[in-house]
């Protein structure tokens, strides 16, 4: 499947799900094609393909930064590929929008 999408939610789901998982919601009720993890990766599959695919794919990405996630290597790992995809992000600390703007976090992986 190629679908495009606006946007690709990175979040920790120790901490952080109830409010992806809304943020979500309204995106999509707004009309917008967002690639979510709990929506867009079926059973029985490689996971980390099926996010990597996701991250190409969007135009946006949308990560939700918490205390145990931030230093994440797996979080180091998808800014790394949004940011050689050339995404531009919409960050959010706590529920706090930091707003839209070009990745250029340096690989550290």
């Amino acid at each position: 499947m190629n679908t495009l999408f606006d946007a690709f939610i990175s979040y920790g789901r120790a901490d952080s799900k109830t409010f992806t998982t809304n943020l979500h919601a309204r995106l999509v009720e707004q009309g917008l094609n967002i690639w979510f993890d709990q929506k867009d990766i079926p059973l029985g599959v490689d996971f980390q393909n099926q996010i990597d695919e996701g991250i190409v794919r969007a135009d946006n990405f949308i990560f939700k930064r918490s205390r145990k996630n931030a230093n994440n290597l797996m979080t180091q790992v998808f800014l790394c590929y949004a940011t050689k995809a050339k995404l531009s992000a919409l960050q959010f600390i706590g529920g706090m929008n930091l707003g839209l703007q070009p990745m250029t976090t340096p690989c550290k992986i």
